[in-house]
């Protein structure tokens, strides 16, 4: 086949992050394009199965998404920096010595942003959480809660952001805006989000594409073949939930969560189990979801998408500032329930769900938005035409 031309995608080492951006690997591989894809080990599977050039990352990136810290605001952000400034010196030289025609990379990794626009190379940012910009910070709960947060921290954050414009300084680079640890608008940046469920999504800039999903194209790549017995509810929310013993005792003990079958997947193999909660380490999310009734997950934007996809009601327990964004989101459209803590009257109400009708409107919206096919189009038309 002819080479169309080469690519680098730098990604964030996550389930949520890497599977939304498969399907666009695979189909620009199948274009001819060359992409080398930098991730961690785990991830080696899904990255070969696409055809594309595994390349596992030289620092420990992994880091940033395994930590606990993830779940404050002021720990990530400096962690984000820290690895962000360690990739950037490990990987200008390696992309200058041999430089693609176009760099991908996720959002948060700011380095292959600096990286594009040191050395002139065109860039696109894919972001697998809501588009964020001004307008989304100040109205969103993420301004409110990160003023005590900010103010506890603030000699700290203060000498955070002199040595990251310091550093960007020294390798002339653009001004650091803290904004740019979650969202690095690239010369084209696709959200993999309909601009109907995206917050304030007319104040972004014409180059910000809200796709839409790819979980069309994922349930074709991602096929098993297992089968799954049907769950009255699925419970899926992450590692620090599971470290936080006493809300996760309380829930898997409810009397509704007790009463029926359900299915809770950890990656630990001592947490605590109901006589009446399969406990598995990992399970195909796109073939279990229409086997079950409820999905109780953390807020994540990848789970919540996928829930409203399959036509399930949904409760959010968010355990980062982020997902708590997304389930007041979800809430506000009348797509499942928002819970702060454990309160086993959202469990009991989700049977009686008043909002199934809407559902079913986003999901027809969710449904008919090809994410994939927007955001190859994009990349396609950017790195043939520039500009």
């Amino acid at each position: 086949m002819f080479l169309k031309g080469k690519i680098i995608f730098f990604s964030t080492p996550a389930y949520g992050h890497i599977l939304s951006t498969l399907p666009i690997i695979k189909r620009l591989v199948e274009l001819g394009y060359s992409v080398d894809c930098y991730t961690s080990s785990a991830f080696r599977e899904f990255i070969d199965s696409c055809g594309a050039n595994y390349v596992e990352y030289c620092i420990d990136f992994e880091q940033i998404v395994l930590s606990n810290a993830t779940s404050d605001f002021f720990e990530l952000s400096k962690m984000l920096v820290a690895v962000n400034r360690e990739a950037y010196y490990a990987y200008e030289p390696i992309v200058e010595k041999r430089p693609p025609q176009m760099i991908i990379y996720d959002s948060m990794c700011s380095f292959a942003k600096n990286i594009a626009g040191k050395l002139g190379i065109k860039s696109v940012c894919f972001v697998a959480t809501f588009g964020f910009n001004l307008p989304v910070f100040l109205f969103s709960n993420m301004f409110v809660s990160s003023i005590p947060m900010y103010l506890k921290n603030r000699k700290s954050f203060r000498r955070l952001f002199r040595d990251e414009m310091q550093f960007r300084k020294k390798n002339k680079l653009p001004d650091f805006h803290v904004i740019d640890l979650f969202m690095n608008c690239g010369g084209r940046t696709i959200v993999f989000s309909p601009r109907e469920f995206q917050p304030f999504a007319w104040t972004f800039p014409k180059n910000v594409i809200f796709a839409g999903t790819t979980i069309k194209e994922r349930e074709k790549m991602m096929r098993s073949g297992e089968s799954y017995q049907e769950y009255e509810y699925y419970i899926s929310m992450g590692s620090i939930f599971t470290d936080r013993i006493h809300m996760m005792e309380e829930l898997l003990n409810d009397p509704y969560i007790q009463k029926g079958k359900s299915l809770l997947v950890s990656k630990k193999e001592d947490v605590f189990i109901g006589k009446n909660v399969a406990v598995r380490k990992w399970v195909n999310q796109l073939e279990l979801l229409p086997h079950c009734q409820y999905f109780i997950n953390q807020g994540g934007l990848g789970s919540a998408y996928e829930s409203i996809y399959y036509g399930i009601p949904q409760i959010c327990i968010p355990q980062q500032q982020e997902e708590g964004y997304v389930a007041r989101r979800v809430k506000s459209k009348k797509l499942g329930l928002y819970m702060k803590e454990y309160d086993s009257e959202y469990i009991k109400a989700i049977r009686d769900f008043y909002g199934k009708s809407r559902i079913k409107e986003f999901q027809k919206i969710l449904r008919e938005k090809d994410g994939t096919a927007v955001a190859v189009k994009v990349i396609e038309k950017y790195f043939e035409q520039g500009g």
